[in-house]
C-alpha cells in the first residue's frame, strides 16, 4: 500500500502521509495486540489454563483500542509520519509528543511480542510435561504452530527494533528507508502468507490449485 501510494502520488506525499501511513502503522500495531489475543486463547485451550470465558474478546478489543490510539496520534499530526526521499517512511520526532508516542510504540510493541515468544515457549514445557507424565502425544498441527510462531517472533522483533534503531546502524535515509521497505515486503508478501499455508491445511488445498491451475494456463497460452 505504502509502494503504490508513492507511485500514484506523482510526488504530492500529503495522501500518503495523512492516510496511508497512519493506516499502515496502525495495523501494524493492531496485529501485534490481536497476536497476543490469540497467543493466550491458545495458552487455555491447549493448557487447559482457568481462564474467564471473555478472556480473548477483551483482550481483542483492547487490542483493537490499543492501536486506535497511534492511529489518532498519527492522523492528528501529533505524531506525525513523514515520507523522506520518497521510499523512506519516519516518525518526525522534531515534534514534541512524537517523542512520547514514539517510545510507546517501541517498548509496546516489545512488550508484546516477547509475551507472545514466552506464552508459546510455556506451552511447549506444557507440552513436554504432558508428554513425559502420559502417553499421549499431540498432532503435528500443534508443534507446527509452535514453528510458526517463533518465525513470526524472529520477523516482528527483527522489523520493530530495525523500525526504531536502522538509523544508527545505516545513516544513509535512502539505504535505511530500502532496507526497512525490503523487511516489510518480506514479513508481508512472504513470511506471513508462507506462515500461514504451512499451518493450515484447507488453505494450502485452496490455494494451492489456483497456482496450478494458473500454471497450466500460461504454459497453454
Amino acid at each position: 500500500m505504502f509502494g503504490i501510494g508513492i507511485l500514484i502520488s506523482n510526488g504530492h506525499l500529503e495522501f500518503v502521509e495523512l492516510v496511508i501511513l497512519p493506516y499502515f502503522c496502525w495495523t501494524w500495531q493492531v496485529m501485534l495486540a490481536i497476536s497476543f489475543a490469540l497467543a493466550v486463547n491458545r495458552v487455555k485451550v491447549m493448557c487447559d489454563l482457568p481462564l474467564p470465558k471473555h478472556t480473548a474478546t477483551v483482550l481483542v478489543v483492547l487490542a483493537w483500542l490499543f492501536g486506535s490510539f497511534f492511529f489518532v496520534s498519527y492522523v492528528t499530526r501529533f505524531c506525525p509520519l513523514i515520507v523522506i526521499n520518497g521510499v523512506s517512511l519516519w516518525i518526525d520526532i522534531t515534534v514534541p509528543y512524537a517523542n512520547t508516542v514514539s517510545d510507546i510504540e517501541l517498548y509496546s510493541s516489545i512488550v508484546l511480542i516477547c509475551s507472545c515468544l514466552l506464552i508459546y515457549i510455556g506451552i511447549i514445557l506444557f507440552l513436554l510435561y504432558h508428554r513425559f507424565k502420559t502417553t499421549v502425544t499431540h498432532q503435528p498441527a500443534e508443534r507446527k504452530l509452535l514453528f510458526v510462531a517463533f518465525l513470526e517472533f524472529l520477523s516482528c522483533i527483527l522489523i520493530d527494533i530495525s523500525w526504531h534503531f536502522i538509523d544508527y546502524f545505516q545513516p544513509d535515509p535512502v539505504w535505511s528507508g530500502i532496507g526497512m521497505n525490503m523487511m516489510l515486503i518480506f514479513h508481508c508478501g512472504w513470511i506471513n502468507p508462507g506462515l500461514n499455508l504451512l499451518l493450515s491445511s484447507k488453505l494450502r488445498n485452496s490455494v494451492l490449485p489456483m497456482f496450478s491451475r494458473s500454471a497450466v494456463q500460461v504454459t497453454v497460452g
